[in-house]
């Protein structure tokens, strides 16, 4: 057998055609027995011709070209060209994941998309489990995806502001 009937054989087997087959003509399911035999017939004969002899039967075909999608990006209700902020926010308590990487992306190219910018907000208020190799290893990670970010921040560093905001939201009973 050639490398080209292995390969015939390898992509037309009958499973893979008896449910094109079906779907096309519902009514070949009436006697399966039949319906299997013809695809085996037509394999076998297939996998009998030439390479040059299948380019020509397919010469004689003309196959319609998929239509090529529109990258579309993302859809942000009500977002305004030039104004779009998102933000990363990981907690450096452990290296780069594909999570981080999804995640990263994701805010990277909506930001990008609307003429935005994008923070990379680091959640370090957990000190017991975070440290400063990990935020580096995010930071080069972000870079080696070609992700860039307008701002770098820290939430420990407003933490007197949330205190604050905490505080006031208890005096008003909330």
């Amino acid at each position: 057998m050639t490398t080209l009937e292995q390969t015939i054989r390898k992509h037309a087997n009958p499973g893979a055609v008896v449910g094109k087959v079906i779907a096309e003509f519902p009514d070949a399911t009436a006697d399966m027995k039949a319906t299997m035999k013809k695809i085996n017939d037509v394999i076998s004969e297939i996998s009998h011709l030439s390479k040059s002899d299948i380019e020509k039967q397919l010469s004689n075909f003309e196959f319609a070209e998929k239509p090529k999608e529109e990258k579309k990006g993302f859809d942000v209700p009500n977002a305004v060209q030039g104004h779009v902020v998102t933000r990363f926010p990981p907690e450096p308590s452990g290296y780069p994941h594909i999570g981080h990487a999804k995640a990263a992306c994701i805010d990277y190219e909506i930001a990008k998309q609307y003429g935005g910018r994008m923070i990379l907000r680091f959640d370090d208020t957990n000190p017991e489990k975070e440290s400063q190799e990990y935020v580096e290893a995010l930071k080069e990670g972000l870079k080696w995806l070609g992700i860039e970010w307008a701002q770098e921040s820290y939430t420990s560093d407003n933490l007197p502001k949330i205190y604050e905001a905490a505080e006031k939201l208890i005096q008003m009973d909330f």
